[in-house]
């Protein structure tokens, strides 16, 4: 078992209670929760239309046992889901270091904390690696070890952990995005992690994108890595169309999760994993990109995506 102190998660939650209590109780089910201090950003309503839900998510927060601490975060006015994770985020791996970050529709496997502890202590000094994902696609499984590790410069949010130097590294503005991808190689480098990064940032208005394809094209710029388990411990539920850029025909795994925590053991990787890199560029290649493209460069996916939201 690792040593040191263990890394603070951070949830952020708006107005679904059912997926908060659901990732709060796989939480409660590891060993290490009575050990781990947990930071929760509950946004404050948008309109009246959300206060109640808020209001009962606030209370449902106040009544969370079976951990170190709860720090509550609960803003008087409305940040946006943005800047309330980031306002959590800042608070919690300011004050240790690191974190383990999952939104609440996330949940985790039994062994999910003892993971990520060791691996956020296995590779801390390593400035190689910027995070240590916690989840994998499930057909991944069979190109190694269960107990064993991989390294992509894919980034995945559904669960994972990182370091205050290495989450200081991140330009969330893309300042020099089309400097860096005017050069075909470059563009080339980012089409290695998933046909998606490139076309997605590229089309997507001012600091509209999806952040964790920020973070990829930071570790493609950066020649940084995420760690990914053979075995995932957790999965996204978000795709019932409640979730901030979670569509209803994208693709989830319905395999959850780890059983059998009782036989963990951390098996550390060292370097970079070739062989992965085919099964994750297929499984993040859609048919759709060049099409986003092509609608951009005449100036109707904007249009188009202001459509979708409305009529959502």
């Amino acid at each position: 078992m690792l040593k040191g102190s263990f890394a603070p998660i951070v949830i952020s939650v708006y107005d679904r209670m059912d997926h908060l209590k659901r990732c709060i109780q796989a939480l409660q089910a590891n060993e290490l929760a009575s050990k781990t201090v947990v930071y929760i950003v509950s946004d404050a309503a948008k309109d009246e239309s959300a206060a109640q839900k808020v209001k009962e998510i606030r209370s449902y927060i106040r009544s969370i046992q079976g951990f170190l601490d709860i720090v509550k975060i609960f803003p008087e006015h409305n940040l946006g889901s943005k800047t309330a994770s980031f306002t959590a985020i800042k608070m919690a791996i300011e004050k240790h270091d690191k974190m383990i970050r999952m939104e609440d529709d996330v949940l985790v496997s039994p062994d999910f904390l003892s993971y990520m502890n060791d691996a956020l202590e296995y590779y801390k000094n390593d400035m190689k690696v910027f995070s240590i994902s916690s989840y994998s696609p499930s057909q991944f499984s069979r190109f190694g070890d269960p107990e064993t590790v991989y390294f992509s410069q894919r980034f995945n949010p559904w669960g994972y952990g990182t370091w205050l130097d290495r989450w200081r590294m991140i330009d969330f503005t893309l300042q020099d995005f089309e400097d860096f991808c005017s050069n075909r190689q470059n563009r080339a480098k980012l089409n290695e992690i998933g046909s998606d990064v490139y076309a997605l940032l590229k089309t997507y208005p001012g600091e509209e994108y999806p952040r964790d394809l920020a973070v990829c094209y930071n570790l493609i710029k950066n020649n940084m890595f995420t760690v990914y388990p053979f075995t995932s411990r957790s999965v996204n539920t978000g795709f019932d169309g409640s979730g901030e850029h979670s569509g209803r025909n994208m693709k989830i795994d319905s395999e959850i999760l780890n059983k059998n925590a009782n036989h963990y053991e951390f098996t550390p990787c060292k370097g970079a994993t070739l062989e992965m890199l085919e099964p994750v560029r297929n499984y993040h290649t859609h048919g759709n990109e060049k099409l986003k493209l092509i609608l951009h460069s005449i100036g109707v996916l904007n249009t188009l995506r202001k459509l979708r939201k409305r009529f959502e």
